[in-house]
């Protein structure tokens, strides 16, 4: 595994991190036969990640992936996405980048010994600085600001028997909302 740190990862960018990303896995010397990523961030709801690191890795990408099937030699694939309506079933060969659904896998929890064995593995950390290709990753975009949404203003209820209530309710949404 590979921890990679540092407080100048280009967070808010995801072509940028898709290239420091690149890097350090051409850093491992290991040749990658399936990288895995996330189908979406949380934080800012962007997708570009796992696409452009396919594309800096020079290899296939399949996207929005719900299942996977490897054959019985390790060659190739099959990944099923969900489409309109339907299931694509696309097959490729390896080495590849998918980009998952949530709940793709189900997380299993691992058992006290295999745990222990865990903890025990190397985990190698890696900072921009240790990767030769990182001087050529430069963010092109920056936050600027991060606020949240404006506040709604507070309902109204209103009262009375039902019959004066829909006769309000038309008054307000015709006088005040101006949307009848």
């Amino acid at each position: 595994a590979i921890h990679l740190v540092g407080d100048d990862l280009p967070r808010h960018d995801e072509i940028a991190m898709a290239r420091l990303l690149a890097a350090a896995i051409r850093h491992t010397g290991v040749d990658a036969d399936l990288v895995l990523c996330g189908k979406q961030t949380i934080d800012n709801d962007s997708g570009e990640l796992g696409p452009a690191l396919a594309e800096f890795l020079e290899l296939p990408h399949i996207g929005a992936v719900v299942r996977v099937e490897l054959d019985e030699a390790g060659a190739s694939l099959r990944a099923h996405r969900r489409i309109e309506g339907a299931e694509e079933v696309l097959e490729g060969a390896l080495p590849i980048v998918l980009t998952c659904e949530k709940g793709l896998v189900e997380p299993r929890y691992p058992s006290l010994p295999n745990l222990m064995k865990a903890k025990k593995k190397p985990v190698e950390t890696v900072s921009r600085d240790d990767l030769p290709d990182a001087a050529t990753v430069a963010p092109r975009t920056r936050l600027v600001r991060l606020e949240p949404p404006v506040a709604r203003p507070p309902c109204r209820v209103v009262d009375g028997e039902p019959r004066e209530m829909a006769r309000e309710l038309v008054r307000l949404l015709r006088e005040e909302a101006r949307v009848l």
